[in-house]
């Protein structure tokens, strides 16, 4: 299993890290393309979580993502590691398999995407001195090319 957390890892030494969340910070590279937010982790000072959904569309389980994920449990593991885009954080865990539904298939473009990600990160520096804030943008300040909103997950009966 990807995401195995061990409940006695995560008690040693845990403590709750605030995450901040730049709403509409970032932007497709096409015209009416979907909005991003990125999540900036307390613990790891980088790029955590994405949420990319349209505006313009009923609230689903990614715009919900910024609402419901404000803080991360960090011990010995992190009980987001499985699925953090930060790639320098020594907690990360994330297979590549935990980012597909982001059209992110190989580790060269993860990779790609995480220097985008540390590049905007660090413009926003200034801004992420408070964690655990909603931060909201009207002009997004960073483009990523080529990430989807993350398709629809079928249940698999069985």
């Amino acid at each position: 299993m990807v995401n195995e957390l061990k409940t006695d890892n995560l008690l040693k030494n845990a403590a709750y890290y605030n995450v901040t969340w730049h709403v509409g910070v970032v932007k497709g590279a096409r015209v009416n393309s979907v909005a991003s937010s990125i999540a900036v982790c307390a613990y790891s000072i980088g790029a955590a979580f994405l949420a990319v959904y349209d505006l313009n569309a009923p609230l689903n389980g990614e715009a919900a993502k910024i609402l419901i994920v404000n803080d991360v449990y960090v011990g010995e593991e992190c009980e987001r590691a499985h699925c953090c885009f930060n790639l320098k954080c020594l907690k990360n865990r994330a297979a590549i398999a935990a980012f597909a539904e982001y059209g992110i298939k190989s580790k060269k473009k993860l990779q790609r995407i995480h220097a985008i990600l540390e590049e905007i990160v660090a413009d926003l520096e200034p801004k992420i001195e408070k964690h655990g804030d909603i931060v909201y943008y009207e002009k997004p300040i960073g483009t990523l090319h080529r990430i989807r909103k993350p398709q629809k997950r079928q249940n698999v009966g069985v």
